[in-house]
């Protein structure tokens, strides 16, 4: 019998269905995980934004590994498959976590929006307009 991925659901804390923290941040909650090997491959139930702002860092989704370099981000969609390396340590950026009800709900049932990942990414990371 196949060992089958555990499947992860987000236990935010936060007031909103978005939260950010900085990669340390995130590091520092990933290795007192004890429900499953978050540096092994698993399946989110929530939508992932990693931006690495100094360094470099590399990501396993969807079985193949991706090099982010200061500037880059990785989209990670609900359902798909990825895991950390113990690398994220000595990187330096951001991570935004989504509940999958801030997305569905405001983005991706919207008859009007046509979005890819990334489609979705760009507006995501996009700067808001400001009024003066």
């Amino acid at each position: 019998m196949k060992n089958k991925l555990p499947k992860v659901s987000l236990e935010s804390s936060a007031k909103y269905d978005i939260e950010v923290k900085s990669v340390a941040d995130a590091y520092n909650n990933l290795i007192q995980i004890e429900d499953h090997d978050p540096f092994a491959p698993h399946r989110i139930q929530f939508y992932f934004i990693l931006i690495i702002s100094q360094g470099s860092y590399s990501h396993f989704v969807d079985f193949q590994f991706y090099t982010l370099r200061a500037g880059s981000a990785l989209f990670i969609s609900k359902n798909q498959v990825h895991h950390f390396t113990k690398g994220l340590k000595k990187a330096k950026g951001f991570c935004i976590v989504f509940n999958p009800r801030f997305l569905e709900k405001y983005y991706l049932k919207s008859k009007k929006l046509k979005l890819n990942r990334l489609t979705l990414v760009k507006m995501l990371l996009s700067p808001l307009p400001c009024k003066s």
